[in-house]
Formats: structure tokens, sequence, C-alpha cells
């Protein structure tokens, strides 16, 4: 994807990305999420205890992997940071949820720049829904589609 696509697609956004970053796998505290979701009155169902800590590391890996796909995107950041702040209850980071909500966003942005391709772009209705939904992509992706 070329740098002069994403200007013009995401005028508004800086052109370079500093290093994406995203927290650690420690500061999820999954034992809290899947401990309050898997004990019941007072006792704690170890099978699947250990099973909703295998999903929250497994998603965590995901997550890592999308970043690694998008770090230089100028927007990843943000996206990350929506996505982390979106998944976060209770005190413990649920990192299966941030993965997916990373995808969702990837794959939005990236229906963007197909749809930036084409010669009927509508870059008004593109801006006029950016400015409404900023990096949910998916969202400005709805927004777009839907108009068109």
């Amino acid at each position: 994807m070329s740098k002069k696509l994403i200007c013009i697609l995401l005028g508004s956004l800086p052109l370079f990305a500093s290093a994406a970053t995203f927290p650690s796998m420690e500061s999820g505290k999954y034992h809290i999420g899947c401990e309050a979701e898997w004990t019941k009155k007072g006792v704690l169902d170890q099978d699947m205890f250990n099973y909703c800590m295998d999903n929250k590391k497994e998603g965590y890996a995901e997550a890592l992997r999308i970043i690694k796909k998008f770090q230089n995107q100028p927007w990843i950041q943000e996206v990350i940071d929506y996505a982390v702040k979106s998944w976060v209850k209770k005190g413990s980071r649920d990192d299966q949820m941030v993965a997916y909500t990373l995808q969702k966003e990837v794959d939005g942005f990236e229906e963007l720049v197909l749809a930036s391709k084409k010669p009927n772009f509508n870059k008004n209705l593109y801006n006029a829904c950016y400015s409404q939904w900023g990096v949910q992509f998916s969202m400005v992706w709805y927004c777009y589609d839907k108009d068109q």
C-alpha cells in the first residue's frame, strides 16, 4: 500500500507511524476476568478457567500478529488504543476481543483502500464518514458503503 494512497485516503492523519505499542500480556490480568466468569457459588471451574486463560493468550498472540503486519500504518496506534480501551472490564483485558476489534478495523481500512482505487470514489462522502468515526474504519466503511 503506497504512502501516497494512504495520504489521499487519510489526509488528516500523519504520513509516518511511530513504533506501535501494545500492553504486556501480564497487564491484561486475564486471571481476574476468567475467575469471575468461571466461579459459580464460590467454586472455580478449573477446566473452564484454564480454557479461558488459553483463549486470552491466543487472543494476545493474534493481536500481536495483526499489529506487526500493520505496524507502519500511521493509524495503528489509535486503533490499538481504541481496541484496548473497549475491552478492559473490571481490571481485566479481553485480548480475544481486542484482536477481533483490531481485525475488524483493519478489514474496514482495506475495504476503504479498495474503494479509493475505483474511479467513482466519493472523497467527500469518505471525509464526512471519517470525520464522524475517525479510526473506527469498520464504521467509516459502513457509513461510506451504505450511502454509495
